[in-house]
């Protein structure tokens, strides 16, 4: 599933491991799985102000278009019964 994270570092350094995902993407090597939810989370991401004074609202309105546009749509997941994001914890 997406990260939004490494798209945004893929376009910031191109020649990281990011970058060589995206690209292998693009060029229909491998694919890119995403969710509504995730789509939101790119947008807002690439609207952050460290982020936009180094991709311009174009590119990333291009970036968010070619993801939705491209990339395999899921439905957002649902957490397991009985949880909430309260009883959710990272260990």
């Amino acid at each position: 599933m997406l990260v939004p994270d490494v798209l945004v570092s893929a376009v910031l350094s191109r020649g990281g491991t990011p970058a060589v995902f995206l690209r292998a993407w693009l060029d229909g090597a491998d694919e890119l799985v995403v969710s509504p939810a995730r789509l939101d989370e790119l947008e807002r991401v690439l609207r952050y102000s460290k982020i936009a004074t180094r991709i311009t609202p174009a590119q990333a309105q291009e970036l968010v278009e070619v993801v939705r546009r491209d990339a395999d749509l899921v439905p957002d997941p649902t957490p397991p019964l009985g949880c909430t994001p309260q009883t959710l914890t990272t260990t």
